[in-house]
């Protein structure tokens, strides 16, 4: 049966890695090459332009050169047409030059010029006329200062209100050395480019708000709670809210507006290594460590390669070796997509085991799987754009992160109504069980009532009449033995009222502890030559509460009676340990013993065994006749309180 077992496993794992090594193969060898060319694509008013009639052309210079000398030197070269897909942006050393006409666009009024890709390295705009500049921009660029741009804005706007465009030219140069994401341009009239503005501010604003909102009570959760799930999930949304803050060219603009390779490095940074508390938050909302631990493992091997392509990226990135920058961050865009497909296969697998919150995760993940796949087809050009195309990331990530705080919201209070209803069970069999104590120590106390006055009781009363005898007598000789003798029998009397007081456990207890009220008895008990006892003790009461104080003192106490009263034992051993999760107790005599299947309720066993049974511990007797008896108690006091 375990052999079968095992190689179930075996076969389990084996086409695991499989289906993983087949989407590996697809997507590098398929998929990365399809979708890693970027280029020019050109729109009026959100309509994209037929570039076989719109006459626009482009040039290509080797090297880096974007200014008023290489655009004199650009306009008496030849123009190619061009024809979208004719020029690759595939990070060479060149600057790409492009003339738009402006009788190609709409008959509505052109008022501004936005290029919609704030990782623009460097991009300069001219509007020309027969040769002649008629409107210089200042050279810009995600590497330059934000305050180079011509208006306050996360892409790059270019005003062109004031000019009477009529037939001429647009002319821009672009630098896109070190990505290859396409550079859309956008033209725009006035009413038009209000709209849009309008538009993305709302969605800014509600993004921002979504995810401030959603991490303030993922924080809430994580300090009430407690728990790591919720912990790494804030860590996760505060990589998005800091992502959206730079998407949205606010911390460029407002914190460091004159570091812009900062900007540029943390920008893409900030999304690429949520990725990181994202797979330790599925881990932990899954809980992979009890159902899936190969999960754990895999996830790992992958955080660690992550990591390593990351931080090299980013360190080559910040000292601007940016040939082998591209080397890494090209491993890098290897690595993520697939952590998110394994990801997938791993949510989904959990479905099929129907692991609880299975169906949130694989939804989530798969959703973000599904829009960055249109992401890549919308960069490819291969779908149309639009405000959905466009925004397609920023509204995968803010449905997602809804999505999930929803199922943690639901899971918190799912196990937050688990966690009431199992406190107020606990409590329950811990007021039963204090209960049994108290009917065990009434019990305890009918005895100890019965024996003050049947013994002490009548033994006091003879003291007594002893002492009416003594003031009778006439010669202080007789009087002296008689005192000796009633001097005893006093001694006599108050050590047996002392060990009824060792018996009232309670007020001893919340004085000196049950560890020291147990010594006190079993040295009594020694002193009186009855039977010796050996008493050991490990460990510290202060772990435990009063209830489970008194229970122990309880056991003991009836395990030492049974000793005296019913073994009629010579020797005995009681061992107490005492730890925060463990209450162990191991009781041995050397009495006449019994036979285990028929143990009386006389000899306290019963009462013993409900006391056990109600704390959810467990005990075991061992006795036979003539053989002694051996005892042991183990109770965890964690699991119920």
């Amino acid at each position: 049966m375990y052999f079968f077992k095992l190689l179930v496993n075996a076969v389990e794992l084996f086409y695991f890695y499989l289906v993983r090594l087949i989407i590996y193969i697809f997507f590098t060898c398929f998929l990365c090459p399809l979708f890693s060319e970027g280029q020019i694509v050109v729109f009026d008013n959100n309509k994209e332009f037929d570039y076989k009639t719109s006459n626009i052309k482009y040039s290509v210079q080797d090297g880096i050169h974007i200014s008023d000398s290489a655009l004199n030197e650009v306009l008496n070269q030849k123009w190619n047409p061009y024809l979208k897909h004719n020029v690759k942006l595939e990070n060479k050393e060149q600057t790409i030059w492009f003339k738009i006409p402006i009788k190609s666009t709409s008959q509505n009024a052109v008022d501004f010029l936005e290029i919609k890709e704030p990782l623009v390295n460097f991009v300069q705009v001219w509007i020309v006329k027969k040769g002649v500049v008629i409107k210089r921009f200042e050279k810009t660029g995600d590497h330059l200062s934000f305050f180079s741009r011509p208006i306050a804005y996360a892409n790059f706007v270019f005003p062109f209100k004031e000019i009477q465009l009529n037939e001429y030219e647009v002319i821009v140069a672009t630098d896109k050395r070190h990505t290859t994401k396409s550079i859309p341009l956008y033209f725009y009239s006035e009413s038009e480019f209000t709209s849009q503005v309008q538009l993305i501010n709302l969605l800014k604003g509600f993004l921002l708000g979504l995810v401030s909102i959603l991490f303030l009570y993922n924080l809430y959760l994580a300090i009430i709670a407690n728990k790591k799930v919720y912990i790494w999930y804030g860590i996760y949304l505060f990589f998005i809210l800091i992502y959206f803050l730079m998407d949205m060219g606010l911390m460029f603009q407002f914190l460091y507006p004159n570091a812009p390779r900062f900007h540029d490095v943390l920008r893409v940074g900030a999304i690429a290594f949520s990725i990181v508390p994202f797979t330790f938050f599925i881990n932990h909302f899954l809980q992979f460590e009890k159902n899936k631990p190969v999960f754990i493992l895999i996830n790992n091997i992958l955080m660690i390669l992550f990591v390593i392509t990351f931080f090299l990226g980013i360190n080559n990135s910040i000292s601007g070796d940016f040939k082998s920058q591209q080397f890494w961050i090209g491993l890098n865009g290897i690595i993520s997509p697939f952590i998110i497909i394994v990801l997938m296969i791993e949510s989904i697998y959990a479905l099929i085991k129907k692991i609880p919150f299975s169906n949130f995760t694989t939804i989530s993940v798969g959703g973000f799987v599904s829009m960055s796949f249109i992401f890549l087809l919308h960069e490819k050009r291969i779908i149309e754009d639009n405000f959905f195309t466009n925004n397609i990331i920023n509204i995968c990530i803010s449905i997602e992160i809804l999505l999930m705080t929803l199922a943690i919201a639901y899971r918190f209070n799912m196990y937050k109504k688990e966690a009431e209803k199992l406190v107020s069970e606990k409590n329950e069999i811990q007021q039963q069980l204090l209960t049994a104590v108290i009917k065990n120590k009434e019990q305890e106390m009918q005895r100890l009532s019965s024996i003050l006055h049947d013994t002490v009781g009548a033994r006091i009363s003879a003291i007594r009449l002893n002492m009416e005898y003594i003031i009778g007598l006439k010669t202080l000789k007789s009087k002296d033995v008689e005192i000796q003798a009633l001097t005893l029998e006093v001694s006599k009397v108050a050590d047996e009222i002392r060990n009824f007081s060792h018996q009232l456990s309670p007020l001893l207890l919340k004085k000196n502890g049950v560890i020291k009220t147990i010594y006190d008895l079993v040295k009594s008990i020694n002193n009186a030559n009855k039977i010796q006892i050996q008493f050991e003790s490990l460990g510290s009461e202060n772990t435990l509460f009063f209830q489970y104080e008194l229970m122990v003192y309880n056991i003991v106490q009836e395990l030492i009676q049974n000793m005296i009263k019913h073994a009629k034992a010579s020797e005995g051993i009681v061992q107490i340990i005492l730890e925060k999760d463990i209450i162990s107790l191991f009781v041995e005599d050397n009495g006449i013993g019994f036979i285990e299947n028929e143990i009386k309720d006389g000899l306290g066993f019963l009462q013993i065994k409900k006391i056990v049974n109600l704390a959810e511990g467990n005990i075991a007797i061992h006795s036979s006749p003539n053989n002694g008896c051996t005892i042991s108690i183990e109770i965890n006091p964690k699991e119920f309180l």
